[in-house]
């Protein structure tokens, strides 16, 4: 996964390509903001799968009689 400045640095670097080529300049951004949604969901989906182990973690243990 890359990092956020990596991210956004990558976007620039792209818009001015696209710039510099003579593209709309909406088209990258719109491009940019699919891109963002992409990365979010990567997270988001990242997340749960986070929040589901840990949810099983302290059922074990509650279960367990290890939680204090």
């Amino acid at each position: 996964m890359s990092t956020p400045t990596a991210l956004a640095q990558g976007r620039w670097n792209y818009c001015d390509i696209q710039r510099n080529d003579g593209f709309a300049s909406g088209m990258a951004e719109a491009e940019q903001r699919l891109d963002v949604v992409e990365e979010l969901g990567t997270t988001v989906a990242a997340n749960l799968r986070r929040a589901t182990r840990l949810r099983q973690s302290i059922l074990q243990k509650a279960f367990t009689g290890q939680l204090v």
